[in-house]
């Protein structure tokens, strides 16, 4: 048996620990019946949080998918809130727009500046980025009314004045380039005087005359006078006044507009001619005006190397037969005789009126 306080052996029937002096227990020490329920408890609760740790791991895995979706989720409503505002936002589309002007990329551009007018619609600004976009995709059938309603609501703006110009002079429409410089206001018209061309200036005034005229045209540097002996418009069957131009006998509703460089024709210009009894010098044509019987003749004699002549319209004029005489039509019909210049430009004219029968 050992002693329980130094571990020495003790010789049996000794009640003392012969080393330490300490008392021999021969019966146990007891534990007390809280003692028992104290380590019994604690035990047990030892034994039930072990369970506990496998449950807490989960709460935090669920936790942290929980956390991840609601921010997923919150990323996601971030990201069509902006979109929705930027939808909205007209200086981000416009400057998107611009961006993707400049980068070339003409459809998206498009896309972001008519955002853009659903803000503002009428905006200026964007209707003009609008209209360039167009352009230069050589859409100009779509650019043109985008141009024309920024006109509408700003009269003065030049930047859609000068769209629309190169537009129509692409295109060789020079009547459209003048019906819009017509219609507007003075400060548009003195920035593109280049593309208005003057009335042209002509003298002697309309009336009755008992010689040959001198008809004559001024107009603005580097514009060409053309003009028709009939009333026609000079553009498409008229002659270009050179110099002056000798009017002989007849009757004449003439009419004159000057081109300018850009080929930009003026408003009109009228005469109206009644000369009687007179040729100009170098014309001579018999007989005179009348009534005949049909298959009579005209002997025509005329000074210059091209004279042509017409009947009824100066725009069918052929050459004079070599002897001058001119078969008479039936009918009521007036005879032109034409004289023309070396570069085609028509020095005189004059006419009889026949009356076949």
């Amino acid at each position: 048996m050992k002693c329980q306080s130094c571990g020495c052996e003790i010789p049996s029937g000794i009640m003392s620990c012969p080393a330490c002096g300490a008392e021999v227990r021969l019966v146990p020490d007891y534990e007390s019946l809280d003692d028992l329920l104290n380590g019994r408890y604690a035990s047990e609760e030892d034994e039930e949080e072990e369970p506990a740790r496998p449950f807490s791991f989960r709460l935090t895995v669920r936790t942290a998918a929980f956390i991840l979706c609601f921010l997923a989720a919150l990323g996601i409503f971030l990201h069509f809130y902006l979109e929705s505002r930027n939808r909205r936002d007209y200086d981000y589309q416009l400057k998107s727009a611009q961006t993707c002007l400049d980068e070339g990329n003409y459809l998206d551009a498009l896309e972001h500046v008519r955002l853009a007018l659903r803000v503002r619609p009428e905006d200026e600004e964007a209707r003009l980025t609008e209209a360039e976009i167009l352009i230069r995709q050589k859409d100009y059938e779509a650019a043109v009314p985008v141009l024309r309603a920024v006109i509408y609501l700003n009269p003065s703006c030049l930047e859609a004045y000068d769209a629309l110009i190169f537009i129509y002079y692409s295109g060789g429409d020079t009547a459209a380039i003048k019906d819009l410089l017509d219609k507007a206001n003075q400060v548009v018209r003195a920035e593109f005087s280049d593309f208005i061309s003057d009335v042209p200036v002509i003298s002697p005034s309309e009336g009755v005359y008992y010689k040959a005229v001198s008809v004559e045209g001024k107009a603005e540097k580097d514009a060409v006078i053309r003009f028709s002996l009939d009333g026609t418009d000079p553009l498409t069957d008229g002659y270009v006044l050179g110099g002056s131009l000798s009017v002989g006998e007849g009757e004449y509703a003439m009419r004159f507009k000057a081109v300018n460089e850009n080929g930009i024709s003026s408003d009109m210009a009228e005469r109206n001619y009644t000369i009687l009894g007179a040729d100009p010098r170098g014309i001579s044509i018999a007989p005179s005006s009348g009534d005949y019987d049909a298959g009579g003749t005209i002997r025509v004699t005329a000074e210059g190397t091209d004279v042509r002549y017409a009947f009824d319209s100066v725009s069918d004029a052929t050459a004079i037969p070599p002897d001058g005489m001119i078969a008479m039509p039936e009918g009521r019909h007036t005879l032109y005789v034409l004289i023309f210049r070396e570069n085609e430009d028509l020095a005189a004219v004059t006419s009889r009126t026949y009356y076949v029968s």
